[in-house]
Formats: C-alpha cells, sequence, structure tokens
C-alpha cells in the first residue's frame, strides 16, 4: 500500500510539473478557423518589416502550438491573449492573438530567432 502511494505522488508531482499531454481548458477559448482576422497597425508595421504574409499567419493561427506562459488569459474573453507559436518561411514566430467572437485581433508577430530593426512605434 505504501508503495502505490509513493507511485501515485511521483506521477502527480511528474503531471504537476510537466503538465504535459493534459487538455487545457483554455484551448476551447481560442478560435482557430475565425470568419475574419484584423490586424492591428503594430502588426501590420511588423509583418511588413518581417516579410510575413497574412497566409502564414493564418497557418500559425490555425496550427500553430499555444505558449500558455506568454499568453494572458486571466481577462475577459474579447481581452484575452494568445501567444500562438509557429513556422514561416523557416522563421519561428509568436502571434499574439485577441481572438473576439467570430474574429480574431493580431496584435503583433515576433521572429523568436532574430532581431529586427523595425520601427513600429504608435504615433
Amino acid at each position: 500500500m505504501k508503495k502505490l502511494v509513493i507511485i501515485a505522488a511521483v506521477y502527480a508531482a511528474f503531471f504537476w510539473l510537466c503538465k504535459c499531454n493534459l487538455p487545457n481548458r483554455h484551448d476551447e477559448h481560442f478560435n482557430r478557423h475565425p470568419e475574419s482576422i484584423q490586424y492591428s497597425h503594430h502588426a501590420r508595421c511588423r509583418m511588413d518589416c518581417r516579410h510575413i504574409t497574412e497566409q502564414e499567419i493564418k497557418s500559425i493561427i490555425e496550427n500553430g502550438d499555444i505558449n500558455y506562459d506568454k499568453s494572458q488569459l486571466q481577462a475577459d474573453d474579447c481581452n484575452k491573449r494568445f501567444a500562438v507559436e509557429g513556422k514561416a518561411h523557416n522563421e519561428r514566430l509568436r502571434i499574439i492573438v485577441a481572438p473576439c467572437g467570430t474574429v480574431d485581433h493580431v496584435i503583433t508577430c515576433i521572429d523568436l530567432d532574430k532581431e529586427w530593426s523595425c520601427n513600429c512605434e504608435e504615433k
């Protein structure tokens, strides 16, 4: 009986630390197939500077991995921010998306491997 308790505790600790292969309840709030995608001025500037197309953004939204450590999910539905990561023309990108109803709002896109000298400050 003591061995069983120890084994159960080890498994529980592993899954708590790893958090792998466990369904995440936040997935249901992320719209991977929105009716439309809208882009902030900042996102458009970053996309232009980094040569990222709308099709590449759409592909990452549909197929990318959600980085929950970089996401902000404690807000109301339309104020949640999902950090979705994937590859586009051999660049590892993080797309910050705020889904609201049937529309995904792209806030920005970040190249995880290269620092770009974009001048995308809001005016």
